[in-house]
């Protein structure tokens, strides 16, 4: 288990020590990824694509959950296993990472939704012009 003193450092250090390089790059991967599968499917004139978008959209909060759900396993699992010298900051440490992840998932969800809103927006607005 990590023992990392927030005081001792800035809090950007200490959200990328305590979710880790896997859960990161796993994060910033599907976030990117949403962004550029929004894009494409805003640019495609087919009514189709709403449904594809709000998958699209969603996406990282997937790849929070998968982190998250797995992180929680992993670190409960070394808690238990510690029996009854378990401490609390131990519990208050994995919910606080957790909670950090799904936060990051949320502000990498943010580009995705406002292109997806503004999209299909102005895509209406000329829909609705040309008829």
């Amino acid at each position: 288990m990590n023992s990392i003193e927030p005081t001792n450092m800035s809090k950007l250090e200490w959200l990328i020590n305590s979710l880790g390089t896997g859960t990161l790059l796993i994060l910033v991967v599907t976030g990117l990824a949403s962004f550029v599968m929004t894009l494409l499917l805003v640019r495609r004139k087919s009514t189709t694509n709403n449904n594809a978008i709000f998958f699209c959209v969603g996406l990282p909060i997937f790849g929070a959950l998968f982190c998250m759900f797995l992180g929680l396993t992993n670190t409960f699992n070394n808690v238990a296993s510690q029996g009854s010298n378990a401490d609390i900051s131990e519990f208050a440490y994995v919910l606080t990472s957790t909670s950090y992840v799904m936060l990051v998932a949320i502000l990498l969800t943010a580009p995705s939704y406002l292109l997806a809103t503004f999209g299909l927006f102005f895509r209406t607005l000329e829909t609705s012009s040309q008829e």
